[in-house]
């Protein structure tokens, strides 16, 4: 999968809340992303080497985000939980910043 960094982090908070280890982070080459998390059966989080992005066209702002297909299910059942955690955690922390004297 690919994804911005808010993209990234939810999907690394769902394979923790399904029992997962954290994700390790990965630089180049990006193509050694998918053995590794084969090699582990660890998620991977790969920011994407220059050679995967020219021929992609994937943004600079996006990176990509493994894990094995055994977890799959494990974190799509999570992953609505985190996000609607994620949003109550938002409001919460934007109230608190305004009552913050600038």
């Amino acid at each position: 999968m690919c994804g911005n960094g808010r993209q990234i982090m939810l999907l690394t908070e769902a394979v923790q809340a399904a029992g997962g280890v954290p994700s390790a982070l990965m630089g180049r080459p990006t193509c050694a992303a998918l053995a590794e998390v084969m090699r582990t059966q660890r998620s991977i989080t790969s920011l994407g080497c220059i050679g995967n992005r020219v021929y992609t066209g994937m943004p600079d702002a996006e990176f990509y985000f493994a894990l094995p297909g055994r977890q799959v299910e494990a974190v799509v059942a999570k992953l609505a939980t985190i996000v609607q955690a994620n949003q109550a955690l938002e409001g919460y922390h934007r109230q608190r910043l305004q009552a913050i004297p600038v």
